[in-house]
């Protein structure tokens, strides 16, 4: 009897849904349109908490109801205007809301369709084009209040070439990074943003290390003989570390190379026992240097491992 309810409730989102969609593309006057989206506000939380148990019509659901939306959004620019603010709030929210259940049944063991990722792809780089051409000068804001735009672009082209390497995620958190930091929000939700693709960068070396922190443990590293290629790829991604912790935490963990970072005029975070954990584990070295006579090779970085540690530590003390 409950399934019969909830595919009948599903049913019933489901025509709501879609009649509001068809209204709003053809909608001509702006009252109109304005109406349209905060009818379409109210409706979509209950049109997917309907949907939740079903995976395959959730997929299809969701890129038609986006599909629908950035098409609505690229051609009425009026949106934009000043006067409009408030209608394009309440149009970004729910953008916001379909991305978020977007990111969260890619992380679902679902079956994707190549075809379907590719269009959320194209749509999503469409919004982020659309997002960067507004005007934020009038506010000084950032014209949109999520990340995870960004974030579902990078997760979806990654879901359709998992042979992407270290080249692309290197190159996708330098441009993101800049963006946000020509802006200088890159600190945007609390660094939110910067946190994310820290833990991705380091994922390279290290592709458990999320399961790792989840469970508090970190082990030793086994320490590998390495190549000339290989230390130029290590060296690249541990620039982009490098400047993500910089302007997270306001570390300069090489001072030779301080010159190569970029002030994003950030506002540092505090570095709390969770987030300490989190550079220790990007920062040490992979094998603790020995002491040879009288000559010392403990370096800046082995230096700077040791003072997070020793944070870490305090941190614990805190905590207790």
């Amino acid at each position: 009897m409950k399934s019969n309810e909830t595919t009948s409730n599903s049913s019933s989102s489901s025509h709501e849904l879609t009649y509001i969609l068809s209204r709003i593309a053809v909608a001509e006057e702006k009252d109109e349109l304005a109406v349209l989206i905060k009818k379409l506000d109210k409706k979509i939380k209950l049109f997917y908490a309907n949907l939740a148990n079903q995976g395959q019509l959730q997929q299809k659901s969701l890129i038609k109801c986006y599909e629908t939306l950035v098409n609505v959004l690229k051609e009425n620019q009026h949106l934009n205007e000043k006067e409009n603010l408030h209608v394009r709030k309440i149009f970004d929210q729910i953008f916001v809301q379909i991305i978020d259940m977007t990111m969260k049944i890619l992380s679902e063991d679902l079956q994707w369709k190549d075809s379907s990722l590719k269009t959320i792809e194209k749509l999503t780089f469409n919004l982020i084009d659309a997002i960067l051409k507004r005007d934020a000068s009038e506010t000084n804001l950032w014209p949109f209040k999520s990340i995870n735009p960004w974030i579902l672009l990078y997760r979806v082209t990654m879901k359709r070439d998992t042979n992407k390497g270290e080249q692309f995620i290197v190159s996708y958190v330098r441009t993101i990074h800049e963006l946000f930091g020509k802006h200088e929000n890159c600190l945007i939700e609390n660094g939110s943003l910067l946190e994310y693709f820290l833990l991705e960068l380091i994922q390279i070396e290290h592709p458990d290390i999320r399961k790792r922190l989840s469970s508090n443990f970190i082990n030793e590293i086994q320490s590998t003989d390495e190549n000339d290629e290989q230390k130029s790829k290590l060296s690249k991604i541990m620039e982009e570390i490098e400047q993500c912790i910089y302007c997270l935490y306001g570390l300069v963990i090489r001072k030779s190379k301080m010159k190569y970072l970029n002030d994003h005029n950030c506002h540092s975070l505090e570095l709390t026992l969770n987030k300490a954990s989190i550079v220790f584990y990007a920062l040490r070295p992979r094998q603790l240097p020995g002491y040879e006579g009288r000559v010392s090779t403990i370096t800046n970085e082995v230096n700077t491992s040791k003072n997070i540690s020793f944070s870490i530590d305090c941190l614990v003390m805190n905590y207790l």
